[in-house]
């Protein structure tokens, strides 16, 4: 599960080094590939993801609004 999450956050190479992770690349896929929550994990970070960087649009569309008509 903790393969997978930094693989979706894009973390591998912080995670294992750059070296260990560009050698290891297939491998980690394969694990996560094998991993039964694998996908479920990558959707919900992914969800996450999009919610937060949606929230932060709305919050600063509306701080640029209310600074303009003030």
């Amino acid at each position: 599960m903790i393969i997978s999450l930094a693989d979706s956050c894009g973390l591998n190479q912080e995670v294992y080094g750059k070296e260990t992770a560009k050698l290891r690349g297939k491998e980690i896929k394969a694990i996560i590939k094998n991993y039964p929550f694998a996908d479920s994990t990558g959707k919900v970070i992914q969800q996450l993801h999009d919610t937060l960087t949606a929230v932060l649009i709305i919050l600063i569309s509306t701080s640029v609004t209310t600074v303009k008509t003030n």
